[in-house]
């Protein structure tokens, strides 16, 4: 615990945008245990008993005098909330895949953070399957039945825990990031695409 402590802090730095909330989105995502977290938040106390209330003074004073750090917070709130890619097509280019015609963007997902994790859900036709999986980095052959821990725990449009005859592959890419695609065949023409995209 004392080690994992001391690494935190030295990396505090990068956490000073919601450090908390960064460090939960990986634990749930199992990238870190559960003692680091409980670390982090040590150090989030000790750091915050002994500087939290001079910050707030030194703020109030500030907003007297000048209007405070209004701009700052609001570009530590952009930061945070920071949206994944509008259209289809920007996620296409972001995750180096192409997507056939008849492609339709059901749902998009972001953290952002230390791993920069991007996940989105598209609907394609049936008779388009072949063209995408042969444009796919992850060769048809690579991809195996089940959820196989790539795609993380459903939520809102994400549901590949749900999805039946379920397919997962995963492919390292340039830049320390992961792409992780699941394909969902469950009849009626239309075949789902989970797609994760993430730093490691």
């Amino acid at each position: 615990m004392a080690g994992q402590t001391a690494e935190l802090t030295e990396l505090w730095p990068q956490f000073a945008v919601g450090p908390v909330m960064m460090m939960m989105a990986r634990w749930r995502r199992g990238a870190v245990p559960a003692t680091a977290v409980t670390a982090l938040l040590l150090v989030v106390a000790g750091s915050c008993r002994s500087g939290c209330r001079d910050g707030r003074e030194e703020g109030t004073e500030g907003r007297g005098q000048s209007g405070g750090n209004s701009n700052e917070d609001e570009r530590a709130v952009t930061r945070e909330k920071e949206a994944a890619p509008g259209t289809l097509a920007d996620l296409a280019r972001a995750v180096g895949l192409t997507f056939p015609p008849s492609a339709r963007l059901v749902g998009q997902h972001r953290e952002a953070g230390l791993d920069d994790y991007l996940q989105f859900k598209v609907e394609i036709e049936a008779a388009e399957l072949a063209a995408f999986e042969a444009s796919s980095p992850i060769p048809k052959q690579a991809m195996e039945p089940g959820e196989g821990g790539l795609m993380g725990p459903d939520h809102d449009f994400w549901d590949p825990h749900r999805a039946t005859s379920l397919r997962t592959g995963q492919k390292s890419l340039p830049g320390a990031r992961v792409l992780n695609v699941g394909i969902a065949e469950s009849g009626g023409g239309k075949v789902a695409l989970y797609i994760v995209n993430h730093g490691t």
